[in-house]
């Protein structure tokens, strides 16, 4: 159990306007098993492997960034625990059951939220969704909600060079970071890829118990979101990523 520092006044009412921000985002929550593939467990990377990329865009050099890989947000890093993540983010609580990018449920999976933080390259604020695997940071979801989606394409290639994949959701496939996009549910995901190995091998793993209970009258059914991995008790997280990552995103993520 984590030890919490006690709020002071400030801190309570930035944490209550924290969860009123949070709930009242336009999440949509359709299409949350495809979502889970690319955002969290990490199925993301291999579908954009896979897919067709379009040529890549004309460019002088002056315009083309030089592409590197995030280490996380900010100063939160991928590995970090929870309490060093809190140290940066004091207002940092845990995430609804239910947001925009679907996650793996796991007891080894725990999700909390920001609100209303700035992130470098977009007009207006953003709500994040961190999501922690062992205790260890290994998926960051950023709701974008006002920011309009060609401007957000616009700041990752900025700083994260052309997309691996294109079409209506680019993906970045990098050297440890996969970043996936999902537009129609107005987030994007930065997930970690060693962090996220593990992550998709416990997700494989309940995936194959559930089909080993399934009853022969089941046996035509595919698996869910809901019914494809096993409960668990912390801040909700559903398959994905996510991402981050949904994440995963539409690659898969975990909730508490």
């Amino acid at each position: 159990m984590e030890n919490r520092k006690p709020e002071t006044g400030n801190a309570k009412r930035k944490a209550e306007a924290a969860r009123r921000a949070f709930a009242s985002f336009p999440f949509p929550v359709s299409g949350f098993v495809f979502s889970i593939f690319l955002c969290l467990a990490g199925v993301g990377p291999y579908l954009a492997a896979a897919a067709p990329t379009a040529p890549p865009d004309a460019a002088t050099p002056e315009s083309m960034p030089t592409p590197h890989t995030p280490e996380g947000f900010g100063k939160a890093k991928f590995g970090m625990t929870v309490e060093q993540v809190r140290q940066f983010y004091p207002t940092l609580i845990p995430a609804p059951a239910v947001t925009g990018a679907a996650s793996f449920r796991s007891p080894n999976m725990t999700r909390y939220m920001v609100a209303e933080v700035d992130v470098q390259g977009l007009r207006h604020p953003c709500a994040l969704e961190l999501r922690f695997w062992k205790n260890q940071l290994s998926s960051i979801i950023i709701y974008y909600a006002k920011n309009p989606f060609p401007e957000v394409v616009e700041n990752l290639r900025r700083n994260y060079g052309p997309p691996t994949t294109k079409a209506h959701d680019p993906t970045w496939v990098l050297s440890k970071v996969t970043i996936v996009t999902s537009p129609a549910q107005l987030w994007y995901s930065f997930d970690d890829n060693e962090i996220g190995n593990d992550v998709r091998r416990a997700f494989m793993e309940a995936i194959q118990q559930h089909q080993a209970k399934r009853t022969p009258a089941q046996a035509g059914q595919t698996p869910t979101a809901g019914n494809a991995t096993p409960q668990s008790g912390t801040p909700a997280a559903q398959i994905p990523t996510g991402q981050t990552p949904a994440g995963q995103g539409t690659p898969p993520t975990p909730a508490p």
